[in-house]
């Protein structure tokens, strides 16, 4: 007999596993089948094209997980929370949609345009994205960790908050300090940051953004990344209780890790004058 397990993942839709024996796996969305044992996988892209074509400003939540779909457009719709692990999308359009906190672990997405659209707090975890559009989305909060991006564009797009740990570029572009600011807050209010959670990660995520920005001439946004690097670095060395603590405070107090004149000035002065 097979027993039918039900799991909810939001308040919006509940998922059932794979109706082939023995499979652990849930159906995908409009099937009674998970991606490997759907048996006429050539009709599926149609299914789903059907559905987005008619859908309407209701939320929906669904599981695409492994699915191998082209030429759809998700414009406009709300698809927060919705599952594409491991999937892979070729040639998708996204024009203001919402897809945040939706779990896009280990996909493949290939020249597809995520326009104006709500991505804040999706799972790109190991995710491949090659030839892909995040132009004025918000990925605020978002995990990019060990990605692979080529060819990426994120002309205006917010990653604030973002976890960036063993991300591989390559040929990214516009990326800059300005888009890990929070479009929240006044500029001048907010901080540039990634996510800083941990702070070793966080260390080796702004030496990954210095390179990065180096490279792409933009020197004083890489000052800023290798000065919080160096924060990053005396932090966990606090959290250590590592005896590097003090000199790298102390470094930072005077020159701001070479990266802020201003305090050269300042403690340079405060040294004449004591001296006198």
């Amino acid at each position: 007999m097979h027993l039918v397990k039900i799991m909810a993942i939001s308040p919006k839709t509940t998922l059932t596993n794979c109706q082939h024996l023995l499979c652990e796996e849930f159906a995908l969305s409009f099937s009674k089948h998970c991606w490997t044992h759907l048996e006429f996988k050539a009709d599926y892209t149609k299914q789903v094209e059907g559905f987005l074509k008619t859908a309407d400003e209701r939320s929906v939540c669904l599981n695409l997980r492994k699915a191998q779909l082209q030429d759809l457009n998700f414009s406009r719709l709300n698809l927060s929370g919705s599952c594409f692990n491991q999937a892979h999308l070729k040639h998708c359009e996204a024009i203001g949609c919402e897809l945040s906190k939706s779990d896009m672990i280990g996909a493949r997405l290939e020249s597809c345009h995520f326009v104006g659209c709500a991505l804040n707090g999706v799972n790109f975890t190991k995710a491949i994205l090659r030839d892909c559009s995040f132009s004025y989305s918000d990925i605020r909060h978002a995990s990019l960790t060990e990605s692979t991006l080529h060819d990426v564009d994120f002309m205006g797009a917010h990653l604030y908050g973002v976890s960036l740990w063993g991300a591989e570029f390559n040929n990214v572009k516009h990326l800059k300090r300005k888009s890990f600011q929070d479009p929240q807050k006044p500029s001048k209010e907010t901080q540039a940051a990634i996510s800083e959670s941990n702070h070793l990660m966080a260390c080796d995520s702004y030496r990954m953004l210095k390179h990065y920005l180096n490279n792409s001439g933009l020197y004083e946004d890489a000052s800023w990344a290798a000065y919080r690097e160096l924060t990053m670095e005396r932090k966990y060395f606090f959290e250590k209780k590592d005896s590097r603590y003090l000199p790298s405070l102390l470094m930072d107090l005077l020159s701001g890790y070479a990266a802020k004149p201003n305090r050269v000035i300042v403690s340079s002065l405060v040294i004449i004058l004591f001296l006198l």
